[in-house]
């Protein structure tokens, strides 16, 4: 929050620091890894057979596939927002505590604004980047569903696995050139919000104590005075 409030900028965080390990890793490399473990089992012969009919070349190359898939994780910057016209006690209960805050946007007005940005970011990053935002879809991956139907996704992180369905996630994905990365070694990219023309608000925590929470008025107001801090939506008790 404080990035975004008082610096204005966001940050992009490269898919394999992120705690799901298939972050980013293409359908077909999921299903090599779990023919391989079907191969391992004899009882799944009929399975692997089934498998190895619909996908006959699946395993060749499966070396220099897997490289390139950890490879192509670290090409990839995130920045995730959920998506839905109301709040979720689910995610301020799996991602926060009482003294947390959710940043609010109206999405078409927040997505015009960061595709109108993007383009400026890409020019003075030399090119040597691409912007894309979307919703992500979600997959059975993680164990990986044999049966699931080939996929054509030109950018692997837009799909998560089905346990993350909660998240309703849009997602802000930086797609960056192999030698920039290469030469620079990315964890991090941050994204800076110049002419901020949508309305932005903090949400505060369902628990946040009152006290609390016009302290954070107060501190917010110090830096952007257009950022209104308000309670949750939410109604519980302590």
């Amino acid at each position: 929050m404080l990035n975004f409030v008082i610096k204005s900028e966001l940050v992009f965080t490269r898919l394999d620091l992120l705690e799901d390990p298939v972050e980013g890793l293409s359908t077909s490399q999921l299903r090599a890894a779990n023919l391989e473990d079907l191969i391992n089992e004899s009882e799944n012969k009929e399975k692997v057979l089934q498998i190895q009919q619909r996908f006959p070349n699946l395993l060749k190359g499966k070396e220099s596939m897997n490289g390139f898939g950890k490879y192509r994780q670290q090409l990839q910057f995130a920045n995730c927002w959920f998506h839905d016209e109301r709040e979720s006690m689910a995610m301020w209960n799996l991602y926060s505590n009482k003294d947390s805050v959710a940043i609010k946007v109206i999405a078409k007005d927040f997505i015009s604004y960061i595709t109108e940005a993007a383009e400026k970011f890409v020019v003075d990053s030399g090119h040597r980047l691409h912007f894309i935002a979307d919703e992500v879809r979600y997959l059975p991956l993680n164990p990986f569903d044999p049966d699931l139907s080939k996929q054509n996704f030109k950018y692997s992180a837009f799909k998560k696995d089905s346990s993350y369905k909660h998240e309703q996630e849009y997602r802000l994905l930086l797609y960056i050139h192999s030698k920039w990365q290469d030469e620079h070694k990315f964890k991090f990219i941050k994204f800076p919000l110049e002419d901020i023309d949508f309305q932005i608000e903090i949400v505060c925590h369902p628990l946040m104590q009152e006290w609390k929470r016009t302290n954070l008025e107060n501190l917010v107001s110090r830096f952007n005075n257009k950022i209104k801090v308000k309670k949750s939506d939410i109604f519980m008790t302590v």
